[in-house]
């Protein structure tokens, strides 16, 4: 019964059964859930892999009810075929086209789907429209103008064909409204199918892509990552392995400032998945960088460039986190490469400033921030870091002037406004000092 040795048990829950007599059990559960969504199609989801169905034995209840009733419907056909039964026949024409996506005669890459019964319906459909003529003897033989005054003049068929009609009318509209947009129908599926890895995966990963990281609101992108990570963590829950579900998770927790956490998602990542995408060892590095361990970053960022040489994003990491252990001519290096890539590259620039302003070479540093302004107009750390670069050359009154700039954006950054205090100090100005000194003290909470 087993089929291809690519099959995942992402994809097809049944691949974790420990016997034949396992994968046999549940294929004959979802035999009957088949049959129980053609009569009542409640709920409906778009994904059914692991592990929504988990593996039961063949002595479950929902395998035994299933075998007794496929037996049933196997009898009827046999003994019905020969006499050109139509009843026989749509129970035939579904078990056959049924059968080559049952995962009873071999297993196929999807545990279920709803869509595998579009063609096994039409031979329901055939049992259930002539088993219906026959309980109300009615005529099929007449046109349709004729059948439709039979059903009209059997209060009791017109009832039931009312109440089907009207219910699973109600049920497709409802239905088309969960697909009005990729979030929508993961937020509703999410629901039904709780112990779907994939839909778990699904709908955190693209709460943080659609969602979280477009967000340019800090509160509102901050509650997008926390519902990500909470999907993105029972996802990795229920299906351990799932190292696309460990990339997104460490990604989500990059992005909320939770770099710590975000490390070991990326290692679990890697440890199930040898990634490919440039992206995934850029954001790794990154987390590694953010923890302080320079030396892993780098070796991401390098890893990220041999995928993707044309990477300006990899080269300018990978010369942030050089300039971060103090090797500057490496760093510089490979910010010239980032800017050569993208000649744009604010961040590039402003990251060759902070380089030489580490290496003591202020007015250099001070040309890059001048030029990373020009790029991105309003870039507050260039404008913090040009303050900084004239304090440390001593030169307070441009200082000062950068400081104030920083202060009319950001009234409340108590760093700032300490480093005015400061620079009034050194200007002699002991009121302005004493003002911003006491009033940074209160920023921090300092009584």
């Amino acid at each position: 019964m087993r089929g291809s040795a690519e099959i995942q048990l992402i994809n097809n829950s049944i691949l974790g059964a420990s016997s034949g007599m396992e994968q046999f059990g549940t294929a004959m559960a979802i035999m009957g859930k088949y049959l129980y969504l053609l009569i009542i199609p409640h709920p409906l989801v778009f994904d059914y892999s692991y592990n929504q169905i988990p593996v039961v034995s063949i002595a479950s209840a929902g395998a035994l009810v299933s075998l007794i009733i496929y037996g049933a419907l196997a009898f009827y056909a046999v003994k019905g075929i020969a006499k050109k039964d139509a009843i026989a026949f749509g129970i035939i024409f579904f078990a056959i086209t049924v059968s080559l996506v049952s995962n009873v005669l071999f297993l196929i890459e999807s545990t279920m789907a709803e869509r595998f019964i579009y063609m096994p319906s039409i031979g329901f459909c055939i049992a259930i429209s002539v088993l219906i003529s026959k309980a109300f003897k009615l005529s099929t033989s007449q046109n349709l103008t004729a059948l439709k005054t039979q059903i009209i003049s059997k209060p009791i068929l017109l009832t039931l064909v009312v109440i089907l009609m009207a219910g699973y009318s109600v049920k497709t509209i409802a239905r088309n409204i969960d697909w009005e947009n990729n979030l929508k129908l993961l937020a509703a599926d999410v629901k039904s199918s709780p112990n779907s890895a994939r839909i778990r995966y699904a709908y955190g990963s693209a709460l943080l892509i659609e969602k979280g990281l477009k967000e340019e609101n800090l509160n509102v992108k901050n509650s997008y990552l926390d519902r990500s990570i909470a999907e993105l963590q029972k996802g990795v829950a229920i299906l351990p392995s799932y190292g696309e579900a460990w990339y997104h998770l460490g990604l989500a927790y990059k992005e909320r400032g939770n770099a710590a956490a975000a490390v070991p998602a990326f290692e679990q990542a890697r440890s199930y998945k040898d990634f490919k995408e440039a992206d995934f060892y850029i954001s790794s590095g990154l987390a590694y960088g953010l923890t302080g361990k320079f030396d892993l970053a780098i070796r991401d960022f390098t890893r990220a460039i041999e995928i993707d040489p044309s990477n300006p994003e990899a080269y300018n990491n990978k010369g942030l986190y050089f300039s971060e252990k103090g090797s500057i001519d490496s760093a510089m290096i490979f910010l010239d490469k980032a800017i050569a890539m993208k000649p744009e590259f604010h961040q590039a620039i402003y990251n060759k400033g902070n380089t030489f302003a580490k290496a003591n070479n202020f007015p250099a540093a001070i040309q890059q921030y001048l030029k990373a302004l020009e790029l991105k107009p309003g870039y507050i750390d260039a404008v913090l870091n040009l303050g900084n670069c004239y304090a440390a050359m001593q030169d307070y009154k441009n200082a000062l002037v950068y400081y104030r700039k920083v202060e009319e954006k950001d009234p409340g950054n108590h760093k700032v406004i300490y480093n005015i205090g400061i620079t009034y100090k050194f200007l002699g100005d002991e009121a302005n000092a004493a003002t911003y000194m006491d009033k940074a003290a209160k920023l921090q909470g300092v009584k």
